[in-house]
């Protein structure tokens, strides 16, 4: 069943089947009536039903009787790129101060990616570069040929 469709489900069963006495139950036999007769209405598995049952139960003990269930999306780790040691960042503030140096160039977030790639193994994206030079004070500066450069904020 497609996510939308099982969100638009999750309210509707939660609804329907709140008040039902086998709700308080443990798991029924599959051949049981009223196993077809919601599988036949609602065209989900047990599983399903199971897991929103028991999401009514938890959202209306932890709201106060008010249900609130939520989106069915897939949980992503959050493992910030940014949020790197102090030390880290002393590498990285010396990198730039010295990028002019060692690459003959102005450094740009794509250049300095590609140098941070090289040197320490970093695996992050521009946008998190781009978060980690905004934490070190760094601006940008359009240039004669309107390409984007940083400075350092004094």
């Amino acid at each position: 069943m497609a996510k939308d469709g099982l969100y638009k489900l999750g309210p509707s069963l939660a609804n329907n089947l709140h008040g039902r006495s086998w709700v308080n139950q443990s798991r029924p036999k599959l051949g049981s009536s009223w196993n077809d007769r919601d599988f036949k209405s609602t065209k989900a598995s047990v599983t399903t039903i199971e897991r929103i049952i028991k999401e009514v139960k938890e959202s209306s003990a932890k709201n106060n009787g008010t249900i609130i269930l939520r989106s069915p999306d897939k949980k992503r780790k959050k493992n910030p790129v940014t949020d790197v040691a102090e030390y880290v960042f002393n590498i990285i503030r010396h990198i730039i101060y010295n990028f002019h140096k060692t690459e003959r160039n102005r450094a740009c977030v794509k250049s300095l990616r590609q140098k941070l790639m090289e040197d320490l193994g970093w695996s992050g994206s521009e946008k998190s570069l781009r978060i980690i030079l905004k934490k070190l004070n760094f601006k940008w500066r359009k240039n004669i040929g309107q390409q984007k450069n940083f400075n350092r904020e004094k």
